[in-house]
């Protein structure tokens, strides 16, 4: 299975029948929540995505699965709706059911972008956050 590792942070794509899922691993559960952002985003944009614009996100959920399934989701959703690509992610507040983030990218460009997986949607099938030891795990299977 492919996979990236970026320090402690390890991002490995998940085989799925008809998905596609993501093992993250991270030191921090905020870090967790940026790496997946960025794996998100990759699989929906290849090829270097600048930090020329920005998006603030704000989220309330009531509890954190929901908060990260959100939180993925806008990242979709912005692709979707705006060709808003992700190449940075910074959170500023990450509570048990509220986060505060800015994700700082462009406009998707077909001159120097290529289009990738087309994802639907972060589910909660077979969905978890979980802290083991020293490191925090999430895994997330999206619709493709």
């Amino acid at each position: 299975m492919p996979f990236a590792k970026i320090g402690i942070m390890k991002v490995e794509v998940l085989s799925h029948t008809a998905d596609m899922g993501l093992l993250i691993t991270a030191r921090t559960l905020k870090e967790a929540f940026v790496a997946s952002a960025l794996a998100v985003s990759s699989l929906l944009v290849q090829g270097k995505v600048w930090r020329r614009s920005r998006r603030m996100i704000e989220l309330k959920k009531p509890d954190r699965e929901s908060l990260f399934v959100n939180f993925l989701n806008e990242i979709i959703f912005l692709f979707d709706a705006q060709r808003f690509a992700v190449g940075e992610v910074r959170i500023s507040k990450l509570g048990r059911k509220n986060l505060r983030a800015e994700l700082l990218g462009e406009h998707f460009s077909p001159k120097r972008h290529k289009p990738g997986i087309s994802v639907k949607a972060a589910t909660y099938y077979n969905l978890s956050i979980s802290k083991e030891g020293r490191l925090w795990k999430t895994r997330v299977i999206f619709d493709v």
